[in-house]
């Protein structure tokens, strides 16, 4: 297994779809720089129960489908090849304007889950630059390491230089949710839409998440979503008229308030949400029922069969 390592750390910061994004911009590191990438832990959202508790990720997507993409090893792999102190941290001051403070406490917070999670010390954060003005003398540093560890990797996105096009939909084509998972979507397909083709669409504007608590930059909200609904609303059917499709599938967040659908409804007909296939009785969804980070992870399957999913530049499918 001799080779050279990329461990990301893409837990630390927003839901899990902003940490499958993250682990895509690792896997564009791995790429530039000939390295293994480490199959890492995702966490729950940060509002929901157990949020802090890793999901290992061949229970998110088919790790076997993945390796024919390029080799991958498992974190236990990883500190047995490597040891239990990595030295070599690829860290930057701030990202997404967080300020050097937030990434002090950040740092803090992943050398206690290594240790904790897989048995691994890191340095202390006094290794984390002041200023990002080096970074490509970090990168030259790093260069001829074996064990490289990278923490947030989405605060290197405008450093990483991006595959073509086409390996980038490799990428995404071997990228693939688990068979359980797969499967699940597959034998409730028959029963969405009667089994024929629908429109997929991502409510994704963050109301119900950001103004929950009345916060302010929140007045107006409703009336503005209400707006916003009638143009997507008119927008969809005409895209229903012109695929020929008379359903639409609805996937949004459990924080979104209720007369978002109630909405919805009075423009589109034929709307179905998560909460009608939960009453189809199947057993891959009782088993998952409850538990929204799985229960999302079907909901992107299912949005992934669609005919024509209509989506948010972060939308997951």
């Amino acid at each position: 297994m001799a080779g050279r390592y990329l461990f990301p750390i893409v837990n630390s910061d927003g839901g899990p779809n902003f940490q499958y994004q993250q682990f895509v911009y690792s896997v564009f590191m791995a790429l530039n720089t000939n390295r293994t990438i480490v199959l890492t832990d995702f966490n729950r959202h940060h509002t929901g129960a157990h949020h802090s508790i890793g999901i290992p990720f061949n229970t998110t997507f088919d790790s076997d489908i993945f390796n024919e993409f390029m080799p991958t090893v498992s974190m236990e792999e990883f500190r047995d090849e490597c040891g239990s102190y990595v030295q070599n941290i690829l860290v930057l001051p701030t990202y997404r304007n967080r300020p050097y403070s937030y990434v002090l406490h950040d740092y803090a917070k992943q050398k206690l889950w290594l240790d904790r999670r897989i048995g691994i010390t890191i340095p202390e954060n006094s290794i984390i630059p002041h200023s990002d003005r080096n970074i490509a003398n970090m990168f030259k540093n790093l260069e001829h390491e074996k064990c490289v560890i990278m923490i947030t990797p989405e605060a290197f996105h405008d450093t990483v230089r991006h595959p073509t096009d086409d390996v980038t939909e490799s990428l995404y084509a071997h990228l693939v949710r688990t068979q359980f998972l797969r499967d699940t979507v597959s034998q409730v397909l028959p029963d969405i839409c009667d089994g024929g083709n629908f429109v997929a669409f991502h409510w994704r504007n963050k109301t119900g998440e950001m103004c929950r608590n009345d916060n302010v930059g929140c007045e107006g909200t409703a009336e503005k979503q209400k707006q916003m609904l009638e143009i997507l609303s008119r927008d969809i059917r005409n895209i229903q008229t012109k695929h020929n499709i008379s359903c639409v599938f609805v996937a949004h967040s459990p924080e979104e308030p209720e007369h978002f659908l109630r909405l919805f409804r009075s423009y589109v007909s034929n709307v179905i949400t998560m909460d009608d296939v939960t009453k189809l009785n199947n057993p891959g969804i009782n088993f998952y029922n409850g538990d929204d980070y799985f229960m999302s992870l079907i909901e992107q399957e299912i949005c992934a069969r669609s005919e024509v999913f209509i989506g948010d530049r972060k939308s997951v499918v």
